[in-house]
């Protein structure tokens, strides 16, 4: 039960203005959703991001449009959301920043996690196996503090 409460708490990082541009950054704790991924939630502004952390032989995360990396994340109700890689490339561990729009924090919302298809340079992986299947459907509340 315990662990039930810690999973409905937004752990963050940074949650401050920022006193340049007066936008707030949210930065979560990264979270581990299963053996090899973890996430975490960034924002600034409306701008909102969610990153997928992963211990897998994936290759480079790659913004670039011809090896542009992604995950897909397969929901229980069958809906696929797809991540692209916005940020620089990236060839330390595996870390993409997919932009996340409000329609699809909704549908990730919707239903638990059923997988989630990683794909780097080099490799893809797909994971199945989830400890916190419900990740987004508990903690996407806390891109609004």
């Amino acid at each position: 039960l315990a662990e039930k409460n810690e999973r409905q708490k937004c752990t963050y990082i940074t949650n401050e203005i920022d006193i340049f541009d007066n936008q707030r950054v949210i930065r979560t704790k990264y979270d581990v959703i299963s053996e090899n991924i973890a996430i975490q939630l960034y924002s600034k502004g409306s701008k909102k991001k969610i990153v997928f952390g992963a211990s897998l032989e994936l290759g480079c995360a790659s913004p670039h449009k011809t090896n542009r990396s992604k995950v897909m994340v397969m929901l229980e109700n069958e809906d696929v959301i797809t991540f692209y890689h916005s940020s620089k490339l990236d060839c330390g561990e595996f870390e993409l920043w997919g932009n996340v729009s409000n329609s699809e924090i909704i549908r990730l919302k919707k239903s638990p996690i059923k997988a989630i298809k990683l794909t780097g340079t080099d490799y893809y992986d797909t994971v199945e196996q989830f400890e916190w299947p419900t990740y987004f459907i508990d903690q996407l509340k806390c891109f609004n503090p």
